[in-house]
């Protein structure tokens, strides 16, 4: 794409890609699916970099600005649910 994008990070499934863009003008983490792209969801949206899953696949973390590591819960099917400090994801096509 033109945009910069990196530090991709497979699922433990290997059914989703997290990984950072710059598609929003700063970067933010988002998860689309692999192989066949398809459902793709912005899972930060102040910033951040260096996504990685936890080894259930239920849950991402990330570096958001300041350092800080959040977290985002990844539900099961085609729906993706963020804690109580964020907003839900936005399912991007």
């Amino acid at each position: 794409t033109g945009f910069d994008e990196g530090q991709p990070k497979f699922s433990p499934d290997g059914r989703w890609v997290a990984y950072y863009s710059n598609e929003s003008t700063t970067n933010e983490v988002y998860v689309r699916s692999f192989p066949m792209p398809g459902v793709k969801w912005q899972i930060s949206n102040n910033g951040g970099v260096e996504p990685l899953w936890r080894a259930d696949g239920q849950e991402l973390f990330y570096m958001a600005p300041g350092r800080k590591i959040s977290a985002a819960s990844i539900g099961r099917g085609s729906t993706c649910k963020l804690d109580q400090a964020r907003s839900d994801c936005r399912s991007r096509h």
